[in-house]
């Protein structure tokens, strides 16, 4: 995995799809043009920032948590957080602000929605503990095991980006229901789901058969030829589930990177989690510095954030 070309794609099709975020495919008249001078991006690359300042190496499960709670709070009260995000997030913050644990009552908010898969690039790059990091950024905001499910196969393509996207997550979708899934079996999983004393395959396995009607939903898009509105078919992302499939199906799609990242913003759902995720799976499989000028893709960021990206 390339780290900082997924980095960028994450961004760039944040800021892309953020243009046209709440407004219908009716209404977009065409394929959505890149933004033109500062791309602002949204809440998806800004909570993506927070959890790599929180991530560090050598953290325990607690540490992590702690770590995690404190920077999702400060960009939750930061002035810069006025790009319209997500319900669950916010209000899954307040409850651990208010002092709750993640996995107690009024802790995080029991939600599938799309801010558990479209943040987790971070923790996707400890090859040791990426299956429990993964989880534990889903589940702090979104108790739900078709957030963790979603995450994972979305992580697990972050770390094999090697095309069949769509393919090897319903692959990996069986493995983790008949409970032949190494990651399963990791430590770092299981200190983190430990608090909720539950069988953690099965929990996990629960929404496997949601998750793979999505990606199976996908496929069948997909083969239907690569435009129009890509979420026809397939839902339109405000969740985990269908906000993963539609990632993948995009980094499957036979499209220039260009293409891809306005094909994903081009959309009838949440435009810029879509692209945003679709933009992490291409630029995670792109060794190049410069794959995404070269694609045509140079975006300008905000002065806040040019640095990081």
């Amino acid at each position: 995995m390339n780290y900082r070309n997924a980095l960028i794609g994450l961004a760039a099709g944040d800021a892309w799809g953020y243009q046209v975020e709440f407004t219908s495919y009716s209404r977009m008249g065409g394929a959505v043009a890149p933004p033109t001078g500062t791309w602002v991006i949204s809440d998806d690359t800004q909570m993506t920032l927070a959890l790599e300042d929180a991530l560090q190496p050598g953290q325990s499960v607690a540490e992590a948590t702690a770590a995690i709670v404190r920077e999702f709070s400060a960009w939750a009260r930061s002035p810069l957080n006025d790009r319209a995000p997500g319900n669950t997030c916010m209000g899954s913050i307040r409850n651990l602000d208010a002092g709750r644990q993640w996995f107690e009552p009024g802790g995080a908010i029991e939600s599938a929605g799309c801010g558990a898969v479209m943040r987790l690039l971070p923790a996707t790059t400890d090859d040791d503990r990426w299956v429990g990091l993964t989880t534990l950024q889903a589940v702090i905001t979104h108790r739900h095991p078709l957030a963790v499910i979603s995450a994972l196969v979305l992580a697990d393509a972050v770390r094999r980006p090697e095309g069949r996207f769509l393919a090897r997550g319903i692959e990996l979708i069986d493995a983790i229901s008949d409970g032949g899934w190494p990651g399963l079996s990791e430590p770092c999983l299981a200190e983190v789901l430990a608090p909720l004393l539950i069988d953690i395959p099965s929990w996990i396995a629960s929404e496997a058969p949601t998750l793979r009607n999505h990606l199976v939903a996908a496929q069948g898009r997909l083969a239907r030829g690569a435009d129009g509105d890509p979420c026809a078919g397939v839902g339109e992302g405000w969740d985990a589930g269908t906000a993963t499939a539609l990632a993948l199906m995009v980094a499957d799609a036979p499209l220039s990177p260009f293409a891809a990242l306005q094909w994903a913003a081009t959309s009838n759902g949440d435009s810029d989690s879509i692209a945003a995720m679709a933009g992490m799976l291409i630029g995670a499989g792109a060794d190049s510095p410069t794959f995404w000028g070269d694609a045509g893709v140079s975006p300008t960021f905000e002065p806040e954030y040019r640095p990081r990206l």
